[in-house]
């Protein structure tokens, strides 16, 4: 179930985004979305493993709505 009414409140707002089966995770503002795509802007990788670090992501990044697992809003 979409609900826009939740997700457009959460715009403009600071995300910890895990990815489906990808075991993948990133922050990034909330810009723009509907029914099929997120849009994340100012983002960055989150170490996820041991020896990693955090790291810019360049650009705006379109993230189909099926492959979010969940979405974290951050302070």
């Amino acid at each position: 179930m979409f609900r826009k009414g939740i997700v457009k409140r959460a715009v403009l707002r600071r995300f910890a985004v895990t990815l489906r089966g990808i075991d993948d995770t990133f922050s990034g503002i909330l810009t723009e979305f509907d029914t099929e795509m997120y849009v994340f802007e100012d983002c960055y990788k989150v170490p996820t493993k041991e020896g990693e670090t955090v790291a810019k992501i360049p650009g705006r990044l379109f993230v189909e709505r099926n492959t979010v697992a969940w979405l974290q809003e951050l302070p």
